[in-house]
């Protein structure tokens, strides 16, 4: 497991006997040290139970890479070392990477609301670009929506649509969910649950969304969020922008914890269905049923064949055996080759 606020360090298991080879990540502190201060996870909760608290950020990071919303969440890799650093506009927003107080916010920079207004090519009424923090208690939520329609009550979140003329993301449908559950304990009048995107390429700037059918996807999320601070992340291979610039280290540890991501063709969305039915490693994969992996991932919205699973499975053994796999018939070769 990657090493989670000192209880086990990556790839190894975690042993009170004996010594464990040395290893190349900085631990975090435990539970009972409190945050030093410039700890992404001092920064991005609320004063009391800072483990407990999750923000938009944490939700759309660990939406895009558990590993990768671990490794920033816990300091492993910070913003800075990023290929691509978040715009002014976009940390506006992020309220995970800069420093939050429960009880203060840093004002939004001279100028910057007029460049979001030119962004959306106008004006956005009846949104208003929102300048608070929200909190929802009972949910251990907090964030920063980009803007508010009130709508007397009815408090309607708004987000930064995608560049150009780009499709809405899932994860922007998520994010809205995510808002609107925020928003709840504020509400003064019961309305349907519907987000907007704000678009700055399209001819039609605004654009809603129903949110009812992503709220169970919030509700998911956030215990494993809470979880993956707690307990850690099982390190596997990952390419995403934050993950790469440790990729040697977690391609090792993912070794030696015989992780499912070492398979080929087995991507995020595979490896998410697969965890969620307790397989976690190629051992385990290679314990199960073909036919019951194929209805496990196809009941998890991930369409395989058994051929792409007994594939899966050849690559596996490549791994157990520490040596290639021959899968079909043995084609006899003449002399003359």
């Amino acid at each position: 497991m990657l090493a989670a606020h000192g209880q086990t360090e990556i790839g190894y298991q975690h042993s009170r006997k004996g010594t464990r080879p040395p290893d190349p990540f900085v631990l975090p502190p435990p539970l009972s040290c409190p945050p030093k201060k410039g700890d992404s996870m001092a920064e991005n909760t609320a004063a009391h139970q800072p483990y407990e608290w999750v923000t938009k950020t944490d939700l759309t990071r660990y939406l895009a890479c558990p590993q990768g919303f671990y490794l920033l969440d816990s300091g492993r890799v910070k913003w800075p070392d990023l290929d691509t650093v978040a715009s002014p506009a976009d940390k506006a927003e992020d309220i995970g990477s800069p420093a939050i107080d429960a009880n203060a916010r840093k004002p939004i920079p001279a100028g910057l609301k007029e460049r979001l207004a030119r962004l959306l090519r106008g004006s956005i009424d009846p949104f208003k670009v929102n300048e608070r923090v929200f909190d929802n208690f009972p949910l251990k939520i907090r964030g920063q929506p980009f803007a508010i329609d009130a709508a007397e009550g009815a408090l309607f979140p708004a987000i930064r649509g995608p560049k150009g003329d780009m499709d809405i993301k899932h994860s922007n449908k998520v994010e809205l969910a995510f808002y609107w559950m925020l928003l709840a304990p504020h509400r003064t009048r019961v309305a349907e649950a519907r987000g907007y995107v704000l678009h700055a390429g399209k001819a039609g700037p605004v654009e809603a969304v129903e949110l009812a059918g992503y709220f169970d996807e919030v509700h998911r999320l956030l215990p494993k969020i809470r979880d993956a601070r707690r307990h850690g992340i099982a390190p596997r291979v990952c390419n995403c922008n934050v993950c790469v610039h440790l990729a040697s280290e977690l391609h090792r540890a993912a070794l030696k914890g015989k992780h499912i991501s070492l398979i080929r063709d087995v991507g995020p969305a595979r490896i998410a269905a697969l965890e969620e039915g307790g397989i976690n490693t190629y051992e385990q994969l290679l314990a199960m049923e073909t036919a019951a992996i194929v209805v496990m991932l196809r009941q998890g919205n991930c369409g395989v064949s058994q051929n792409q699973v007994q594939r899966w499975k050849q690559h596996a053994m490549s791994y157990a055996n520490g040596a290639p796999s021959i899968c079909g018939e043995v084609i006899p070769i003449g002399e003359s080759l």
